[in-house]
């Protein structure tokens, strides 16, 4: 599990003038994200909860508490936090001077977007993490348990749903079409994102954080570098099918640490409705056993009698959809392993 190496660590962006208080979101082992200042610079730490200031022209006023790594803060415990509430009564005079209003942001989630959620435009908040031309997370990975997603098919084009669109790692693979109109650096022209992370902010019924990449391509062209020191904006977005080029087929990732009595598979390039929620595998001669979701794209089945190869595998969508490959996995099977199916849903 990755230890914060700073004091601070991340925080929401605020459009209007306003003290953001903690988020108090837990973090996840495979949380990475990353905020940036309006500058477009990276904070640099994982991703929790931070406090700052926007004043009225949509800057951010720096920290007021000096970076320090994590084991000064546990040996300095009584006087940071007598440090912290003197500076942050500093912070509300600061807010009143400029004429901004404070408060604690806990913005309930909106409802669950699914399949059949329907294709009228929605708005959300957004923001953007990582490197400025990256796909978020430093390792190309996330909390679907993906990977190499600045690569094809992902090519970057990434964002971390808010819990009514990651929903528990359900809306893993899920498409949407994202646009924004406002600042002027917009291009107003729909672009297709992937869900492969989730996070905890609480900024908006619908949040996307999105990799630096995504976000600069909702900008005219030759303005995406400006769009991005917006940190913050607002944008509309809605759910679509998914579409995979040069006829990709869906691929089981055999995860690290599976064997005859179990067995976890990642559910990756789904086209369609793009995110799985059953998985059911049958072994020669048996009939098929639902699998557990585990986490993100992850679905596993733990059994006292061993799985023989080869094993065929069935995949329904949220939608309803279901397929059925037979014999994908081989027998012999191994670990860590990528297989390629035959099959695809309809995008």
């Amino acid at each position: 599990m990755e230890v914060t190496s700073w004091w601070w660590r991340r925080m929401p962006h605020l459009l209007s003038s306003r003290l953001h208080a903690p988020c108090l979101s837990a973090p996840r082992i495979d949380c990475k994200n990353k905020l940036h200042r309006a500058s477009g610079g990276d904070v640099g730490a994982p991703c929790v909860a931070r406090c700052f200031l926007r004043i009225n022209n949509g800057s951010p006023v720096e920290p007021l508490l000096p970076h320090r790594p994590h084991s000064t803060v546990h040996n300095q415990t009584m006087a940071s936090s007598s440090l912290l509430a003197t500076q942050l009564a500093a912070v509300v005079v600061l807010s009143a001077m400029v004429g901004g209003a404070w408060s604690f942001t806990n913005v309930p989630p909106g409802p669950n977007i699914t399949a059949t959620f329907g294709g009228n435009w929605l708005t959300a908040k957004a923001t953007w993490y990582g490197k400025p031309t990256g796909a978020g997370p430093d390792d190309n990975g996330g909390a679907c348990g993906y990977k190499d997603v600045d690569k094809p098919p992902f090519s970057g084009m990434l964002a971390c749903g808010n819990q009514p669109i990651f929903k528990d790692g359900f809306g893993c693979g899920s498409c949407f079409e994202i646009k924004c109109e406002k600042p002027v650096e917009c291009s107003n022209k729909p672009i297709t994102i992937f869900i492969t992370d989730m996070n905890y902010e609480k900024i908006a019924p619908y949040h996307f954080d999105l990799s630096g990449t995504a976000f600069g391509k909702m900008a005219k062209g030759g303005l995406e570098e400006k769009l991005r020191k917006a940190g913050e904006l607002e944008l509309q977005f809605r759910r679509v099918k998914c579409k995979y080029p040069g006829g990709a087929k869906i691929a089981f990732h055999i995860e690290k640490g599976s064997n005859p009595n179990y067995l976890a598979l990642l559910v990756k390039n789904v086209a369609g409705n793009g995110n799985i929620v059953e998985v059911d595998v049958k072994d020669k001669g048996g009939e098929f056993q639902p699998m557990k979701h585990s986490w993100g794209a992850i679905f596993r089945l733990d059994t006292p009698k061993p799985l023989k190869g080869p094993l065929s595998i069935r995949l329904t969508t949220e939608g309803g959809g279901k397929l059925v490959q037979d014999d994908v996995i081989p027998v012999g099977w191994k670990a860590d392993t990528l297989i390629m199916s035959k099959i695809q849903f309809g995008g």
